[in-house]
């Protein structure tokens, strides 16, 4: 596989996650109003830690979008770093939920492995890859 499409599968890869988290967000905060739920301080954390973490994915998808033709290596070491805290996170949402929120997040740590073998895969290349 050419060094370009495994960019540009990061790319989109970031984009898939940080598009999934913000509307989570959106969908977390929605339900909690339309159940006249108070917004405590665990929702308020759990809120701004998935806008903020698909803000820096929708970032680093972008950006590795805009340097996919390039050989640049720091896309790549964002994208790498973003993926393992990502999956962090992930396996931690996993262990304490249930039902569908479980699978949801079992799909992420799945994208987030994709994109860490493939970052670590060209941050090992020696030379650039016949394209």
């Amino acid at each position: 596989m050419g060094s370009r499409i495994m960019r540009f599968a990061i790319g989109v890869f970031l984009l898939l996650i940080g598009a999934f988290a913000a509307v989570i967000a959106v969908i977390s905060l929605g339900v909690r109003v339309a159940r006249d739920q108070p917004i405590d301080a665990l929702f308020l954390t759990q809120f701004l830690l998935y806008a903020v973490v698909g803000l820096a994915y929708l970032t680093f998808g972008v950006w590795n979008l805009l340097t996919f033709a390039t050989m640049r290596k720091a896309p790549l070491v964002a994208a790498l770093v973003e993926a393992v805290v990502g999956l962090l996170f992930g396996a931690f949402y996993v262990a304490n939920l249930h039902g569908a929120a479980q699978l949801t997040q079992g799909l992420g740590i799945g994208i987030n492995l994709a994109i860490i073998a493939l970052a670590w895969v060209l941050l090992r290349r020696k030379e650039p890859a016949d394209e």
